[in-house]
C-alpha cells in the first residue's frame, strides 16, 4: 500500500512527504514540486562524501512512469534514516530545513503505519529492534487505537486544506482509509472469533493477484493497455501453460529471485499444475 502513498491513482506525481502547513507558505514556494525538501538533502550531499541518506537518489526524485510504481524506492524516501537526516539538519539550524517538523512528524506517522502493516514473522521485532513489529495478540493492543487515531489526522488533514491540489489524491486517500479500516477489523476477528493466538499483518496482501495481473501484461508484450481480446488470450496462456512471468524488479518478489538477482532476464516460474481449459469456456 506504500505505492498508494506516493502515487496513487493519478497520472501526476505527487508524494505526501513533500507537504507544508498550506497557511505559511508563499505563492512561489506552493508552485515547487513537493519534493523539494528532499531536493535539498539530495543537492547537500552530493558534495560531500558522507552521506546523509545513502539510498537517496536522482530515481528517487524523477522517477519514470514504470518506477513510480516501485515499493522499494517509496520504502527508501519513507524511512528512518530519512528522518533522522531531516531531523539533524533542523536541529542544527540548516538554511532550509528549518521549520520543518510537521514533515518529520507525517514522515514518522506514515513509517510507523508500514511497519504495523508488515509484520512477518514472530522474531521480526526482537532482531530488527523495531517495536511496532511485534505480532498483534490481543484486541487491546495500544496499536490498533494508533490506526483509528490515524485515520481521524488523515480525516483532519483533508478538511485543513483549502484546495485538493495540497492533499493526498482521492484514490490515495480512499486506498490508505480502506486498508486500515480493514486491517483493524480483520485482526479483531482473527484473534476473537477465529481464535488465533498472533497475527501477521504482511500476510494481507495481493500479491498472487499482482502476479497474475503481471503475467496478463508479460504475455501481451509488456502491454498496460490491454483491450479484452488480449485479457482472454492471457488467461488462455496461463491456463494452459500454468506458467507465469514476473519481471526481476516487480514488486512480487519471487523464490529464486535472489539467486538470479544478477541477471537481468525476466525469470520464469512455474505454478502448480491445472487441468488445461480454455479461458473462453471459464469465463461463459
Amino acid at each position: 500500500m506504500l505505492t498508494f502513498a506516493i502515487n496513487g491513482q493519478a497520472n501526476s506525481f505527487c508524494i505526501v512527504v513533500g507537504y507544508f502547513l498550506v497557511n505559511k507558505m508563499t505563492a512561489e514556494e506552493l508552485s515547487k514540486p513537493t519534493l523539494h525538501i528532499l531536493e535539498r538533502i539530495h543537492e547537500k550531499q552530493k558534495k560531500v562524501f558522507l552521506k546523509l541518506v545513502k539510498k537517496l537518489t536522482k530515481r528517487h526524485l524523477e522517477p519514470t512512469i514504470i518506477e513510480r510504481q516501485n515499493v522499494q524506492r517509496a520504502i527508501d524516501i519513507f524511512s528512518r534514516q530519512t528522518v533522522a537526516a531531516l531531523e539533524a539538519l533542523r536541529r542544527r539550524r540548516v538554511s532550509g530545513f528549518m521549520g520543518s517538523e510537521e514533515d518529520i512528524a507525517s514522515m514518522l506517522k506514515f513509517i510507523k503505519w508500514f511497519e504495523i502493516h508488515d509484520i512477518s514473522n514472530r522474531t521480526q521485532a526482537t532482531f530488527k529492534r523495531i517495536k511496532n513489529k511485534t505480532p498483534f495478540t490481543s484486541t487491546s493492543d495500544e496499536r490498533l487505537q494508533w490506526l483509528e487515531d490515524f485515520l481521524q489526522w488523515l480525516k483532519d488533514w483533508k478538511n485543513l486544506v483549502a484546495e485538493k491540489d495540497n492533499f493526498l489524491t482521492s484514490e490515495t486517500y480512499e486506498a490508505i482509509t480502506i486498508t486500515t479500516k480493514s486491517s483493524i477489523a480483520k485482526i479483531k476477528f482473527l484473534l476473537d472469533a477465529a481464535g488465533f493466538q498472533f497475527v501477521l499483518t504482511r500476510k494481507f496482501n495481493s500479491d498472487n493477484l499482482e502476479r497474475k495481473s503481471s503475467a496478463l501484461r508479460q504475455a501481451n508484450g509488456g502491454n498496460y493497455n490491454m483491450d479484452a481480446k488480449a485479457a482472454i488470450y492471457g488467461m488462455e496462456k496461463l491456463l494452459r501453460t500454468g506458467i507465469t512471468y514476473s519481471a526481476i524488479n516487480c514488486n512480487v518478489p519471487l523464490s529464486r529471485e535472489k539467486q538470479k538477482r544478477g541477471n537481468e532476464r525476466s525469470l520464469r516460474v512455474t505454478c502448480v499444475k491445472v487441468p488445461k481449459k480454455r479461458a473462453l469456456d471459464v469465463l461463459k
